[in-house]
């Protein structure tokens, strides 16, 4: 089984594959210490407060094939999973 983090190595690999996949990367200051990782490419401007975000929301895109709207489905898994969060940590007060 992998282990895996955010720690820099990863977050320096996430940067690079971006780039691999062809996108520019570029930092926005938004003021108030909030700082904004911009990815574009032709197709896409991808927004995130890290390369690994960013990522994760490209994987999140690719997959529901660009739809982002939840099913009635979506919305019944989304919930089971906040229930059994709810319960384990309930269980270690």
């Amino acid at each position: 089984m992998a282990s895996i983090s955010t720690t820099n190595n990863v977050v320096s690999a996430a940067h690079s594959l971006l780039r691999q996949l062809g996108f520019n990367l570029r930092a926005i200051d938004r003021g108030e210490g909030r700082i904004v990782l911009v990815a574009q490419n032709d197709e896409h401007e991808i927004q995130g407060s890290s390369a690994i975000e960013i990522l994760g929301l490209l994987t999140v895109y690719q997959a529901r094939d660009g739809d982002f709207s939840s099913s009635g489905d979506a919305d019944s898994e989304r919930i089971k999973v906040w229930d059994a969060f709810d319960e384990i940590a309930g269980s270690e007060s």
